[in-house]
C-alpha cells in the first residue's frame, strides 16, 4: 500500500513511489491526490529539484497506518492460533524469513518495469 511505503520511508516523489509500487505514474498521482485530500500526506517542494514535489505522511497518515497495522496484527495472531497447531506455528518465523528473502530478491515479475531505488 502506498501510504505504508510513505510512512515507512523518507520523502519520495510520485514517480518514485509509482516505480516502487510497480505502477504507472498517472494512477499513482490519482492515489496521491486522494491521500492528500484525506489529509494523510502532504507535498513539499524538493529542495534539490524545484520541479518536483516530495510526499511525506502527516500525523493523521501515520496514525492511520498504525491503526491498520494493529488491526492486521490482531487478526493474524487470532488466525494463526485458530488455524495452525503448535508445530505449524513454530514454522512461521522460518517461513517469514524465506518470504523476506524472496521479497528482497532483485527480480521483476514478467511485464513489469525494473524497480528504481526508493528508500523505505
Amino acid at each position: 500500500m502506498a501510504l505504508d511505503r510513505i510512512v515507512g520511508g523518507t520523502a519520495v516523489s510520485t514517480s518514485d513511489l509509482a516505480a516502487a509500487e510497480h505502477m504507472r505514474p498517472q494512477p499513482m498521482a490519482q492515489i496521491v491526490s486522494a491521500l492528500e485530500r484525506d489529509g494523510l500526506i502532504e507535498r513539499r517542494p524538493d529542495p534539490a529539484d524545484g520541479r518536483r514535489n516530495l510526499i511525506e505522511a502527516t500525523a493523521k497518515g501515520r496514525e492511520a497506518v498504525e491503526t491498520a497495522s494493529t488491526l492486521r496484527d490482531t487478526w493474524l495472531a487470532q488466525a494463526l492460533d485458530q488455524a495452525l497447531d503448535a508445530r505449524q506455528r513454530n514454522l512461521v518465523p522460518e517461513l517469514i524469513e524465506l518470504l523476506n528473502l524472496l521479497a528482497d530478491a532483485d527480480t521483476v515479475p514478467p511485464g513489469r518495469p525494473p524497480l528504481r531505488d526508493v528508500r523505505r
